[in-house]
């Protein structure tokens, strides 16, 4: 089971227009909410959050402390500042250990392609997140997509080729046949290759 972030929040009395006050003061608005939970209006000390948030890329479960409450929550979505890109408001997700939750988990590119130690090319990662479904305990920091399924300059790896980590699935079968890595031919392959292709009309010369 992944490390649980603590995180202090304070329950927000401060609304709607309002907000922009705790914002100037370095104080995020957000709120939780969760099944069967009345949804509850909070605030967080900017650098407290920013600081654990990068660390944890947003799949790690925060267990926030409410004015002594304990409560188990995920990120569900940040409101960011389309200028400075500060972020403006959090959603908590509550969640409850024992039911499945859906959750953006970052793919990275692992192994070895032989195309690329032969400078043929470089295989090219086409999606940053995978959308799954797991237990809050089995939430994986990451997915690893494996540069070693490329073995063609046509090669593409589908989510249908990677292999998930136990107790983790799909949110959506749909998603199986999405692209997450193709192979790229470098400029300087692609124009060797040209030059050794027979030209179209052409003729062996006569012995």
């Amino acid at each position: 089971m992944r490390a649980q972030v603590k995180l202090e929040v304070s329950k927000r009395t401060t609304r709607k227009k309002k907000v922009n006050k705790l914002r100037r003061e370095d104080i995020i608005p957000g709120v939780i909410f969760g099944k069967g939970f009345e949804p509850l209006p909070v605030q967080v000390q900017y650098k407290d959050f920013e600081l654990l948030y990068k660390k944890i890329h947003g799949t790690s479960m925060f267990d926030l402390n409410v004015e002594g409450e304990s409560m188990k929550a995920l990120v569900h979505s940040l409101q960011r500042d389309k200028l400075n890109h500060r972020i403006r408001h959090i959603d908590f997700h509550k969640v409850d250990l024992k039911e499945k939750v859906s959750v953006e988990v970052p793919l990275v590119l692992v192994g070895q392609c032989a195309l690329e130690d032969d400078g043929v090319g470089v295989v090219s990662q086409q999606a940053m997140t995978l959308h799954v479904k797991c237990l809050p305990k089995d939430i994986p920091a990451e997915i690893e997509v494996d540069r070693a399924l490329i073995q063609t300059k046509e090669g593409v790896i589908h989510v249908s080729d990677i292999k998930l980590p136990k107790g983790v699935a799909l949110a959506s079968e749909s998603e199986k046949e999405r692209i997450l890595a193709a192979f790229m031919v470098a400029r300087a392959a692609e124009a060797k290759y040209e030059e050794a292709a027979p030209q179209e009309g052409s003729t062996e010369p006569a012995e």
